[in-house]
């Protein structure tokens, strides 16, 4: 992926630095290629800079036909690829198993064919949940021509959801379902439907957080009267 301002070569290796952009097959290796005859050869491989807007052209002067009159022979493609659409952790390495209200879901979505100027592009994603929410949310292509595309949004916990009232949160509640969709350019089902889905379900309940502290009185009848009440509470707790 890039434009006319991209590099027209990677290295060598077919390795390239930016994330979401794969690697380069490199050629056979001719016996000739490996004898050194003391010129200069370039070196990398060449590539075709692309974003998800060109159109390809390639043409062959045909010279030579058993008609007799030479012609030009043409052709033309458009880049189309399938997209990939994932719920992750927060470092957007690991799948996500379960969501938790109050928390965030992060949503990681591949699309080359997206990647269509030289900024960083968007991409929408639909969510809906069981309880009634359905929002349509954005995201940002991680760098311009990677055609990657993340993004995090916080849970907010409500019983009742309230459709297309999204400024970047989503309303759910606890015990409910996460549906996530992508309508790309490519099929994806048996059935022909271009849809990316998943589900994810919501925890019943959150993960508690516990932590210790002291605290210093300046009043010392105070501090006798509340560790005795924490002694009561302790008592009543484990009898």
């Amino acid at each position: 992926m890039g434009d006319v301002n991209s590099s027209g070569s990677v290295p060598a290796d077919g390795t390239i630095a930016k994330p979401g952009l794969g690697r380069i097959l490199p050629p056979p290796a001719r016996e000739e290629d490996l004898l050194d005859d003391g010129e200069k050869k370039e070196s990398g491989l060449l590539v075709l800079n692309v974003k998800g807007t060109d159109q390809f052209r390639a043409s062959y002067q045909d010279a030579l036909r058993p008609a007799g009159d030479p012609a030009v022979l043409a052709a033309k493609a458009t880049l189309v690829s399938a997209a990939t659409l994932r719920l992750t952790d927060e470092e957007y390495q690991e799948d996500a198993t379960i969501a938790y209200v109050g928390k965030k879901i992060f949503l990681w979505l591949e699309d080359p064919d997206l990647d269509i100027s030289g900024d960083r592009d968007k991409a929408m994603v639909r969510v809906r949940t069981a309880s009634g929410e359905d929002e349509t949310l954005e995201l940002s292509e991680t760098l311009t021509h990677s055609g990657v595309f993340s993004g995090s949004f916080p849970l907010k916990a409500s019983p009742q959801p309230l459709q297309g009232n999204s400024t970047g949160e989503v309303e759910c509640f606890f015990g409910d379902e996460l549906m996530v969709g992508y309508l790309d350019n490519v099929v994806h089902t048996p059935e022909g439907e271009p849809i990316l889905a998943l589900d994810l379900p919501v925890a019943v309940g959150t993960d508690g957080v516990m932590s210790a502290f002291s605290k210093v009185y300046k009043d010392e009848d105070l501090a006798i009267q509340t560790q005795f009440h924490i002694a009561e509470s302790y008592f009543e707790l484990f009898k």
